[in-house]
């Protein structure tokens, strides 16, 4: 096999593995907040009533996971917080698990929304 046959399976399975983390991502559904905790780190778990859409099946996703290395941490929080306190939805954008240190894998969220019921 030539050095260019090569390069280009390398191209074509490299295009089809970033492209696989795409498809991955994605909403997790409109959903009224029922538990929200702060860890002791600064990062958020959010459990929603009936639990969350998991696009990556992650093992738990009755919560979605905010890290606190988000840069967007203290907005989302208070997004989320107002969406609990009033009653409405929140939606999120997720991509990737969490392993926790009890052992339950969240959904990462990426971006944050509120849609009033």
């Amino acid at each position: 096999m030539s050095l260019k046959t090569k390069l280009a399976m390398a191209l074509v399975v490299l295009c089809i593995g970033g492209s696989s983390t795409v498809f991955g991502q994605g909403s997790s559904g409109d959903r009224q907040v029922t538990y929200l905790e702060v860890m002791a780190d600064g990062s958020l778990l959010v459990e929603a009533e009936g639990g969350w859409e998991n696009p990556d099946g992650c093992a738990h996703p009755s919560r979605i996971f905010v890290p606190s290395s988000n840069p967007f941490l203290d907005r989302y929080y208070a997004a989320i917080l107002a969406a609990y306190t009033s009653g409405n939805d929140v939606w999120a954008w997720v991509a990737g698990c969490q392993q926790m240190a009890w052992g339950e894998e969240y959904p990462i969220v990426k971006n944050v929304a509120t849609r009033r019921r």
